[in-house]
């Protein structure tokens, strides 16, 4: 199994799966809007890609940057409304795809279709 390929959906879905208005979100805020659980789950959904990080042999200091960014969103998760409003904003799986991606070395394409 690809375990980046699961990155790059579970990353898209948590953090840009929606758009509304033209703004994209995705399931990480929606999820935050259930106190502590929400975010807990989050938590765990988000550790999937520092997991896959770890298969993919990337340094230390990355995979610590990775986390670093993961509890970043899950404590400011327990903030009212601030850790909400920022959940929105703050797209730590995409970030943290980002730096899976200067690991990658095989050759998926993640683009949109535009119609």
């Amino acid at each position: 199994m690809n375990y980046f390929r699961g990155a790059v959906i579970l990353a898209n879905l948590l953090d840009k799966g929606f758009s509304v208005w033209g703004f994209r979100f995705g399931l990480d805020p929606l999820l935050g809007l259930f106190p502590g659980f929400g975010d807990l789950i989050s938590l765990f959904l988000s550790s999937y890609l520092v997991w896959v990080g770890i298969k993919m042999n990337i340094p230390a200091h990355e995979l610590r940057r990775m986390m670093r960014n993961i509890l970043f969103d899950y404590i400011i998760g327990f903030i009212p409304v601030l850790g909400d409003a920022a959940d929105f904003i703050y797209k730590c799986n995409l970030v943290n795809l980002e730096i899976l991606r200067k690991y990658e070395k095989g050759t998926i394409i993640d683009a949109e279709v535009i119609k």
